[in-house]
């Protein structure tokens, strides 16, 4: 029998153990603010999110929009690390959302191509008694068209809108949030968002089975490419890409191969907060750790595994917030923050199984507005708050420490950031300087 939930054993087990199982439960308290030396301030306005691709030599920011001028921000990294000028990248989206706020998600790049991921979704608008405000008949028109997906080529003299796809009923919109991840090595690519059960207003991600550059493949595939090293093949991605296009014009679903749903095969309302997508980990071919919502910290799943498909993390604390996973470059462990509270979770595991209960780290005075950044070479977890951006200490094994340090940035939500492996330095989307401010 298929199990959908074997990690509420661990959330029981999380709340026995104790102080002395291995300091379970961490305080991390609070601390005064120092400078921090490898910081880097990308002027980016309304910075969302943020990749930063070492073989490419770039950093992406997504940015939040309302008739924003580009949604998407390139920054060419000089040889000091520094980035220059920005490369502004105007999404697609239908004519009757021409005048909608546009919110940029997750950006991601491919690891060894030049390629960028973008997951792009319509500005969600409130009243001031913050009550949403539905569509407009005429904004209703171009929503079936809107692609969520735009995939970038960067190989020429101005980065190129290769394919965009994830459009139609079967993909939410107006989400707040939702991350795109490539497993290059497995030829899949991770994508948020798509409806589950519409009566509780459920969303739940799909994988794309890609061909061997990173650009996701039309209807079933039996027979998957051989992958293997090797330079760019423009050809391929370019065959791959008119193959959507070509399914599109023709009123065709593009859809993933495998979306999640539980053992019934069914999206059933037993699973309400399963998760969007958030912060995707492949740990294996068709493995994948990611966040879920409200009550679940961890999600593994595994459409291929007949015993255990879909598995959840429930901790013994939770309110209704979005949980992102992010995985340590060096070690078999991940980390889950959650957004807008004080919360965060370590597990270490094997092939996505936890082999041992979480840890969980309280902090004091602060919470969490970015998605996480580990610094291996620091043994450090970075993430933004509130005008700050915080490092908190990890031990050689990946263990949460009861210490952190913490710089003062800018009078803003830091939401977004990035870690260069290369230049070992941490950036961070701030404001541009307004007129009346320079040369204070």
């Amino acid at each position: 029998m298929t199990r959908t939930r074997p990690f509420l054993l661990l959330g029981l087990l999380f709340l026995l153990a104790g102080p002395a199982a291995g300091q379970r439960n961490v305080k991390i308290p609070a601390a005064d603010d120092t400078p921090l030396d490898i910081l880097v301030k990308v002027t980016a306005p309304a910075a969302a999110c943020m990749a930063v691709s070492d073989p490419l030599g770039l950093i992406a920011v997504g940015h939040h929009g309302t008739n924003a001028a580009a949604q998407v921000s390139l920054y060419k990294l000089g040889a000091d690390g520094k980035p220059g000028e920005p490369v502004p990248l105007v999404l697609p989206r239908p004519a009757p959302l021409a005048k909608a706020g546009v919110e940029v998600l997750s950006v991601a790049f491919h690891p060894d191509n030049p390629l960028l991921y973008v997951w792009q979704d319509v500005e969600l608008k409130r009243t001031p008694q913050n009550v949403p405000i539905p569509f407009t008949p005429a904004e209703l028109a171009g929503v079936p068209t809107f692609d969520h997906l735009c995939v970038y080529r960067l190989d020429g003299p101005a980065p190129r809108l290769l394919v965009s796809l994830c459009r139609g009923e079967a993909f939410a919109v107006q989400k707040p949030v939702g991350s795109v991840c490539l497993d290059a090595a497995n030829g899949r690519l991770y994508v948020p968002n798509l409806v589950g059960n519409p009566k509780n207003n459920q969303t739940i991600p799909g994988s794309y089975v890609t061909d061997t550059e990173g650009i996701p493949l039309v209807g079933p595939v039996e027979v998957e490419p051989a992958r293997k090293a090797g330079p760019f093949n423009p050809a391929v991605a370019e065959a791959s890409a008119n193959a959507i296009a070509t399914a599109l014009a023709a009123n065709k679903a593009v859809l993933p191969q495998r979306i999640v749903t539980p053992a019934t095969g069914d999206v059933s309302p037993d699973l309400p907060h399963c998760g969007s997508g958030v912060g995707f980990v492949p740990v294996a071919k068709d493995v994948v750790l990611y966040g879920g919502y409200h009550d679940v910290a961890f999600v593994r799943w595994a459409p291929d595994d007949r015993r255990a498909r879909f598995e959840t993390f429930l901790p013994p604390v939770h309110g209704y917030q979005h949980h992102h996973v992010v995985a340590h470059p060096k070690l078999p462990v991940v980390y889950s923050i959650t957004y807008r509270d004080s919360l965060l979770y370590r597990l270490e595991h094997a092939d996505g199984h936890p082999t041992l209960a979480p840890q969980t780290g309280t902090l004091v005075n602060a919470y969490a507005l970015s998605a996480p950044v580990v610094l291996a070479k620091r043994n450090a977890l970075a993430f933004g708050g509130l005008h700050r951006v915080f490092l908190l200490s990890l031990a050689p094994d990946g263990k949460l420490l009861p210490q952190r340090s913490q710089v003062l940035v800018a009078p803003q939500p830091i939401e977004a950031l990035g870690y260069s492996e290369k230049f070992d330095r941490l950036y961070v989307g701030v404001e541009p300087v307004k007129e009346k401010e320079k040369g204070k």
